[in-house]
């Protein structure tokens, strides 16, 4: 009896420690490491490269956020759409660069290239 409640026990445990743990699709694993990244060099901006099929769409330094796998960029100008979503699924890669916003004010922006 003492052996089926043990064995009863470890079972339940295995089996509530594995129901716990997530499987992250690629997207969600970029978002991480892009957060990670962002956090911490406190980056505020971002250049979208788009792959239209034979060039990059390339977008003006924009305030960003990163929600769930996707990167919102943010543009309230006149003339601008307003939120647009990327969905990092289709990241080729990142990097760190300097950009020129504004009134020619440098700033650290996060460079992200879509496939």
């Amino acid at each position: 009896m003492k052996s089926v409640c043990l064995m009863f026990f470890v079972f339940s445990a295995l089996l509530f420690s594995c129901s716990k743990e997530t499987v992250k699709t690629p997207g969600q694993v970029s978002a991480d490491q892009i957060n990670s990244v962002v956090n911490q060099s406190s980056i505020k901006y971002a250049v979208v490269h788009d792959w239209t099929g034979s060039y990059y769409s390339s977008t003006t330094p924009l305030q960003f956020s990163v929600s769930g796998q996707y990167i919102v960029t943010h543009d309230y100008s006149s003339s601008g759409p307003g939120s647009t979503y990327y969905n990092l699924e289709r990241l080729s890669h990142f990097n760190i660069g300097k950009e020129i916003v504004g009134n020619q004010d440098t700033v650290t922006a996060l460079e992200i290239y879509f496939k």
